[in-house]
């Protein structure tokens, strides 16, 4: 899925990947979440704009956030 982001004055496209190779597990973008504001703005607003086309918050497995 990807979408249109205005970056200053530059259109980007971001697309989230699954290889499908397991090497993924839930929470494992916790760390890069809570120490980089600019990934932690990135990563709400794209939780936000997914809450009605799926079942549970992308924060929660990208994250573990459960407590949000």
């Amino acid at each position: 899925m990807a979408s249109d982001i205005r970056i200053g004055t530059a259109a980007a496209k971001v697309a989230f990947l699954f290889t499908g190779q397991g090497a993924q597990h839930p929470g494992m973008g916790r760390a890069l979440y809570e120490r980089h504001a600019g990934v932690r703005a990135r990563l709400d607003a794209c939780d936000q704009l997914l809450r009605p086309q799926l079942d549970r918050p992308l924060l929660d497995g990208l994250c573990d956030l459960t407590t949000r």
